[in-house]
């Protein structure tokens, strides 16, 4: 019910007040009483189409399941597709910037960059441009796309944020952890793993606050570890990949790492 309201919120919206106002002829109500049943109806249309969107999300930053926020962003890209206000375009904008998150959790960096292809950067608030220039670089960084053109990327994110002065202290907090995270991923492809990248990934994961991005944070910490030659401890973040990290492709990539790791049965003669 919940979905359908969310995607039919203008028509439920139509329909709710249609209802009310019948119900003012048909049963004389005056206009006090009117005014406020279909307010406190609206109202509750509203809470609940919101209600829908933080469960999926909650579904995709706290139990890993990115599938019905994929589902979320592809069915708003259909949707507005051939939206012609200012609105419905910035609405496009934002559905793709959904599916580019989700298919690269998923491991479908090709699709991702299509849907990222496809945005116009220049459309966007400032905000929504640090979102896209981050989803960009991990999308590239990924598809192996040379430290140069990832730090160029990286560039461009850090001057969006800079310029979004209104920018509120929540959404600044985690638009600079994204980007310090970023950095380090960029100093393990240029430099390759150390143990002062470690330590910084180990910073960084005691900064998160997603299941999310703490997955993701605690596989680069184990294929770090693993190339430093410290099995033991990889496997500990590689136990938590997989414990936790539900329908994220970094879970398939730990499980393949783990089983290298395991010793194998000795075949019987």
């Amino acid at each position: 019910m919940l979905q359908f309201i969310h995607r039919h919120y203008r028509s439920c919206v139509v329909l709710v007040s249609l209802v009310w106002f019948g119900c003012y002829f048909a049963f004389d109500l005056g206009l006090a009483a009117l005014a406020l049943l279909d307010c406190g109806c609206l109202a509750l249309l509203f809470v609940l189409a919101s209600l829908y969107l933080r469960r999926v999300t909650g579904t995709y930053s706290e139990a890993c399941d990115p599938e019905p926020y994929l589902e979320l962003g592809l069915w708003g890209v259909r949707r507005f597709q051939n939206a012609r206000t200012a609105r419905g375009k910035r609405a496009l904008e934002t559905y793709r910037l959904c599916a580019v998150s989700a298919l690269s959790t998923l491991g479908r960096y090709e699709e991702a960059l299509g849907y990222l292809d496809a945005v116009d950067p220049s459309r966007l608030p400032l905000s929504s441009c640090v979102v896209y220039w981050h989803d960009r670089f991990s999308t590239l960084l990924h598809l192996d796309r040379p430290p140069e053109e990832l730090a160029g990327l990286l560039r461009t994110a850090r001057s969006c944020l800079d310029s979004a002065r209104k920018l509120p202290p929540s959404q600044k907090r985690t638009a600079e952890l994204a980007l310090s995270y970023d950095r380090i991923l960029l100093s393990l492809r240029e430099n390759g793993p150390s143990r002062e990248a470690v330590a910084q990934l180990e910073q960084h994961l005691s900064a998160v606050t997603t299941e999310l991005n703490r997955v993701h944070c605690h596989f680069h910490l184990s294929t770090s570890l693993l190339a430093l030659g410290d099995a033991p401890a990889a496997r500990e973040h590689l136990d938590y990949v997989i414990a936790h990290g539900n329908k994220l492709y970094v879970r398939t990539q730990a499980m393949e790492l783990l089983d290298k790791l395991e010793p194998k049965e000795a075949t019987p003669c």
